[in-house]
């Protein structure tokens, strides 16, 4: 029997581009010079991922035009639905496709990232990857949501980032490929809201931390993300997880299941690889078929009350609490960066 495991259309925008685009001039007028001594000993080809945001004009005018109208004007000459911006590094390692966050100094969460992340991620399996490992920057795999940037967005700009953030973890959820995540360091907030979506999790060893701290910088956590928590680690230690805004370390993540693994930094990446290796091996079709089955439950997260949802947290976004909280953070992170 050859199974092949669909992709449902995305109930928060469609994951394909409409329209050509010239990548040769995209390229030209803003890459980045890699230097593939960077990845020495691997048999990785590297290449700088130019992912298009595949938005409708009203939503790339809203979200590029207002966040970054600079590189909106550059771009505009090439259509209003595609957009193309160097943010994430696409590593083939045979049949395994690495996407590694490249947004220094944090590869924090912005507009931006998060909508080429989600097109990054739908598109693996139609470029003939069979796995996906997602990583990051050295000691640094997400610091999560960009806070100073998008409180710098308006009310309907912001809910299109919500919109697609939302639709970002259902790409992951819903992938027909296995997905590991190498936590190359720490990872808090939405750097952790992303692995908890994804198959399988390798972290660095050392002085990190992980966790879902939302509820100390004033945001309430949603429902679909306590639910995938609460599904991978349990609810009671959900519960303590979310309530609290804790923050963890590497060994306590591995003792409560929030993690699966623990390798040494330089070996995380290689170690998730591994594990994509190693799953390959299977028979395909039972090992496809079997995994659709294990993770239905959470990709019935994202049923019809998920845009209820979407709506409740955008406009939780703007509760007087959370934006004066989120704002105290900024000035914290101003004062620290004036001061080191």
């Amino acid at each position: 029997m050859n199974r092949r495991v669909p992709q449902r259309q995305k109930r928060f925008g469609k994951a394909t581009s409409s329209q050509p685009f010239n990548t040769t001039q995209a390229k030209s007028s803003r890459n980045r010079a890699i230097s593939p001594s960077k990845f020495a000993g691997t048999s990785a080809i590297l290449t700088t991922y130019m992912s298009p945001m595949y938005l409708n004009s009203q939503h790339l005018t809203a979200v590029v035009g207002h966040h970054c109208p600079r590189a909106y004007n550059r771009f505009a000459g090439y259509g209003a639905a595609e957009y193309y911006f160097a943010m994430i590094l696409k590593i083939d390692h045979g049949l395994i496709r690495e996407l590694r966050l490249d947004r220094p100094p944090v590869n924090a969460l912005s507009a931006e990232l998060i909508a080429a992340l989600r097109h990054a991620i739908v598109a693996v399996p139609g470029d003939g990857a069979r796995a996906l490992v997602i990583s990051g920057s050295p000691g640094r795999f997400s610091g999560g949501l960009d806070i100073p940037s998008l409180l710098q967005l308006d009310r309907p700009t912001m809910d299109l980032v919500w919109h697609d953030f939302y639709g970002l973890l259902q790409a992951i959820a819903e992938s027909p490929i296995p997905i590991a995540t190498a936590i190359t360091g720490h990872a808090p907030a939405g750097g952790t809201v992303l692995s908890i979506f994804c198959d399988w999790r390798v972290m660095a060893e050392g002085d990190f931390r992980i966790g879902l701290n939302e509820v100390q910088v004033g945001i309430q956590m949603p429902p679909l993300i306590l639910n995938a928590l609460s599904r991978l680690i349990g609810p009671r230690a959900a519960e303590h997880m979310a309530v609290g805004g804790e923050l963890i370390t590497v060994e306590q993540a591995l003792r409560i299941g929030l993690i699966d693994a623990i390798a040494e930094p330089e070996q995380v990446v290689t170690r998730a690889i591994g594990w994509c290796d190693n799953i390959l091996s299977l028979p395909p079709e039972a090992m496809l078929g079997t995994r659709q089955v294990a993770r239905a439950d959470l990709c019935a997260l994202f049923d019809e009350k998920t845009e209820v949802e979407l709506r409740e947290a955008a406009a939780l976004w703007w509760r007087a609490e959370t934006q004066n909280t989120l704002r105290k953070v900024v000035e914290k992170l101003k004062t620290k960066k004036a001061t080191s």
